[in-house]
């Protein structure tokens, strides 16, 4: 990986400017290009170390992109069961603490 400017980098043999974006509009992305760069880079060279074949540049993308599609969504996946987890753990603390301590009237 070549960066050529601050958002300018050289993957693939291609020279793409890349600016990674904020997940919402009320913050800034906490993640910089070349970190983004860096990990594509090195999804890049595990899949070639894991190919049996030589593949060219498109396929090569494809399966980084798609692996880093399927992490998004298991972490997603993962994120909201642990927050209905999360909201079922705070609804029986709820409970338990009115059934112990009930509000007088």
């Amino acid at each position: 990986m070549q960066s050529l400017k601050d958002e300018e980098f050289e993957i693939l043999g291609l020279k793409l400017r890349f600016k990674p974006e904020p997940l919402n509009e009320d913050r800034a992305s906490t993640v910089s290009a070349q970190e983004v760069v860096e990990h594509f880079q090195s999804e890049i060279i595990a899949i070639q170390k894991k190919s049996p074949r030589q593949l060219d540049s498109t396929q090569i993308a494809i399966l980084v992109a798609l692996k880093s599609v399927s992490e998004r969504l298991e972490l997603k996946k993962d994120f909201t069961e642990n927050l209905g987890q999360l909201e079922k753990s705070a609804t029986d603390a709820l409970d338990y603490l009115s059934e112990i301590s009930p509000v007088p009237n």
